[in-house]
């Protein structure tokens, strides 16, 4: 399986816009808590996104700070998850 990571940033990019509205310049490696664009409604609602748009399952384990650090760490996330599952399938 190919994991397309430059479709993967702009999904989660758009997921990003879509669930906080937060539109200003995100660097792929700058924090999202510093850049104050997610309150815990916020993640919840990202999480449903991600889920949704990835096919992927996010599980309570899989909520900590360091995956929803960046969007560089939303995508390592995403694409280790896809990897996964492609290999239980």
């Amino acid at each position: 399986m190919s994991i397309d990571l430059r479709a993967i940033e702009a999904r989660i990019r758009e997921g990003i816009v879509t669930t906080t509205g937060y539109e200003g310049p995100l660097a792929s490696d700058q924090s999202l808590r510093l850049a104050a664009v997610f309150d815990s409604y916020n993640v919840i609602e990202l999480v449903v996104y991600l889920e949704q748009v990835f096919g992927v399952r996010i599980e309570s384990d899989d909520m900590v700070e360091s995956t929803f650090e960046s969007i560089n760490s939303l995508m390592s996330f995403i694409a280790s998850k896809q990897r996964a599952e492609a290999a239980a399938a």
